[in-house]
């Protein structure tokens, strides 16, 4: 990623609103992320109109322009955080580095023959990321909330000859069904879903059924017990509680108690500063 300079943390509010927002000098209601609000957000917003562009393009649309077409707003030059620096850069440069992050950190955990599962996959983007950058064999599955995503998903990778399988899926669900007919070993990740979970810890209970397929999890994912009390950290506490996004991830895993955390990556990057990806990996202990 080209940088093209360093701020202060000070200089922030140069490049977010949301400084202002979290001080309570300019208009923000704080929200209670429920499933109408995941519903009415993505299912009905996001991803209802990212499938109203796939269905009205005479010449269907790649998956890098779904993708573009859904980040419409995400362009020119972008503040990004890499731990605790703040990076100006451009927008493609930042999303672009993100996601070789992901790719390189689950591909890590893949052996041949092993099950890749998102759950929280979108449409797909991130598996079709994945199978493309991989060389082994291997199988992509997806679970989403969306039903209007998963439909999306199906019908593009239907359209372009790709196996890779989508099914709707819930982290508040107590089985997750999508499981029953996966042979392992399976790697599970997630990126950026769990943070639309104020409390994780149904995941945990759920996908202990299904512990013995199961090789390794990992989460790129916020991580609120992590932030410390610098003025940054307090803000990024502080955008997690306004938006009522996940805060108990690290204590969940604690708390499961037949979990053998493997790895923790703190503050790893972040597209949204206050909002950065911790790189979380974990499995079930035998």
């Amino acid at each position: 990623m080209k940088i093209i300079k360093k701020i202060d943390v000070n200089e922030i509010s140069k490049w977010s609103s949301w400084p202002a927002r979290l001080l309570g000098l300019s208009e923000w209601k704080n929200i209670k992320r429920d499933a109408s609000k995941i519903e009415s957000e993505y299912d009905k917003d996001k991803y209802g109109k990212t499938l109203v562009f796939f269905n009205k393009s005479k010449k269907k649309p790649t998956m890098e322009a779904l993708k573009q077409f859904e980040y419409h707003d995400y362009r020119g030059t972008v503040c990004v955080s890499s731990k605790e620096k703040l990076l100006i850069t451009k927008a493609e440069d930042a999303l672009g580095e993100y996601y070789k992050i992901l790719a390189r950190e689950v591909l890590s955990e893949i052996k041949d023959g092993d099950a890749v599962v998102e759950l929280g996959c979108g449409y797909g983007f991130n598996l079709d990321l994945l199978k493309k950058k991989s060389k082994k064999d291997i199988r992509f599955f997806g679970g989403e909330f969306s039903q209007n995503a998963v439909n999306l998903g199906q019908m593009y990778f239907k359209n372009v000859g790709s196996d890779i399988k989508l099914s709707q899926f819930d982290f508040y669900d107590k089985e997750y069904k999508l499981f029953e007919n996966i042979d392992g070993p399976i790697v599970i990740f997630t990126a950026h879903a769990i943070e639309q979970i104020p409390d994780i810890s149904n995941m945990f209970r759920a996908l202990r059924k299904y512990k013995s397929k199961i090789r390794s999890v990992v989460h790129l994912e916020p991580t609120y017990e992590l932030h410390d009390d610098s003025l940054l950290g307090l803000m990024r506490k502080r955008y997690a509680q306004v938006n009522d996004y996940s805060r108990n991830l690290i204590g969940a895993l604690k708390d499961a108690g037949d979990v053998k955390v493997l790895s923790v990556q703190k503050n790893f990057f972040g597209l949204n500063p206050l909002n950065v990806s911790s790189i979380v990996k974990w499995k079930f202990k035998k």
